[in-house]
């Protein structure tokens, strides 16, 4: 999984990409030129300490590499995860539907013809 580390990337996919929003998580997106999924992460400081900030990435990032894992994901996007305050004693499995749901709601799975 190769990650957006850069400003200017978050800057481009907020600016000219698309967004769907729960209730704890946003999620934009942005079609890129790449023949993979880029995924950048946003979790603000009033999230929880830098441990609890962690826990959610690292979550946020193995529920992704699952659904690309099962081939389920549209490839050729730029992907970014706004977490928001509510998230922050969130358990795994209502993260998952979360982000499954959001997922969903953005048009990012494929559909099932091209399985």
């Amino acid at each position: 999984m190769e990650t957006l580390k850069e400003n200017k990337n978050f800057k481009r996919v907020y600016e000219y990409g698309y967004s769907r929003a729960s209730k704890y998580l946003v999620l934009y997106w942005l079609e890129n030129s790449e023949t993979k999924n880029r995924y950048g992460f946003s979790i603000s400081t009033k999230v929880g300490k830098a441990v609890q900030r962690n826990k959610i990435r690292r979550r946020l990032k193995e529920i992704i590499r699952y659904q690309e894992k099962k081939e389920n994901l549209q490839i050729g996007f730029d992907v970014v995860f706004i977490v928001r305050q509510r998230a922050a004693g969130l358990e795994f499995s209502r993260l998952k539907k979360n982000v499954i749901y959001l997922f969903s709601k953005a048009g990012l799975y494929k559909k099932k013809e091209q399985q």
